[in-house]
């Protein structure tokens, strides 16, 4: 017997789904100013929340680190694993298994994840430490320099005493 509830559950789905898009491309009337308002007013709260520095640099950040991800991938998957495989007699890492009851369990693939993942965490570290390293300490902000011209003229007092 073949059971209709879903099929049923997914027809009432893309019908609910037509008649909101009806709904919301339907021509206007005076009753829908709050909703347009209120619309609108969220897409500019929505754009102003976007172009916000932190966002976008976070953005940046992410479509670099999955392009950045992809060269390491190809990296490990082309050239580390087969040359790990070669020292060790020719192993293929991506077809490396063992059985349990029947069910093959592939470990060569999560291998091969765990060497990307480390050198990831690697070049990151690396740039991360070359970053540190070229950027200094920030300079002090006007109030601790004048703590600090403070300080140095009480330790110049207190020597004198």
């Amino acid at each position: 017997m073949h059971n209709v509830a879903p099929a049923l559950f997914w027809k009432g789905c893309v019908i609910g789904l037509f008649n909101h898009l009806f709904y919301l491309f339907r021509p206007s009337t005076k009753s829908d100013h709050f909703l347009v308002h209120s619309t609108t007013l969220m897409f500019a709260q929505l754009k102003s929340f976007l172009m916000r520095g932190n966002v976008l640099d976070l953005a940046v950040g992410v479509i670099i680190g999955a392009a950045f991800g992809k060269i390491v991938t190809a990296l490990v998957d082309s050239m580390i694993m087969p040359l790990v495989g070669g020292i060790l007699g020719g192993v293929n890492f991506s077809t490396l298994s063992f059985q349990i009851a029947g069910v093959s369990i592939g470990y060569g693939a999560f291998l091969q994840a765990v060497v990307d993942f480390l050198l990831v965490g690697l070049s990151l570290f690396l740039l991360l430490r070359l970053a540190g390293q070229n950027a200094g300490a920030p300079a002090p902000s006007p109030s601790e320099a004048l703590l600090a011209e403070i300080r140095d003229l009480l330790k110049r007092e207190e020597k004198e005493v």
